[in-house]
């Protein structure tokens, strides 16, 4: 048996060009799990798209397909920042409403990390505390 656990990554950017790369990506990665079409911000020229749950339960097959995908993709947007360490593409994926109703049971974003990340889901290392 297993649990649900739906993730989700948010992809958003100020620069045209590049977010329409990172949705083709990802479209060309998830086609069968599914990414929302771009949605244009009110204001700024903002445009963020979902790659969606997948809806598997984890530690079956499908799930841990679905997870490496996300691992690829995730190093990919990694991959396309600045000489600067900068990136305009900004990104959060987040996992909720596991079988055990958990609100938000861990965030990953490119700045910081929100409770317990699963180390597979980590592109740097998590920080730890000898005192």
């Amino acid at each position: 048996m297993g649990f649900h656990a739906h993730k989700t990554l948010i992809v958003t950017s100020y620069n045209a060009g590049l977010i329409l790369t990172a949705h083709d990506k990802a479209c060309a990665l998830f086609s069968a799990r599914g990414v929302s079409n771009l949605s244009d911000a009110l204001v700024n020229g903002f445009s963020s798209f979902a790659v969606w749950p997948d809806g598997s339960k984890e530690g079956w097959s499908e799930s841990d397909d679905v997870d490496e995908l996300m691992r690829t993709y995730i190093l990919w947007l990694e991959d396309q920042q600045f000489s600067d360490g900068g990136n305009a593409l900004d990104w959060g994926l987040c996992q909720f409403a596991t079988d055990d109703r958990d609100v938000c049971a861990w965030m990953k974003t490119r700045y910081r990390e929100f409770g317990d990340v699963p180390p597979e889901f980590r592109t740097t290392p998590k920080e730890t505390s000898d005192d």
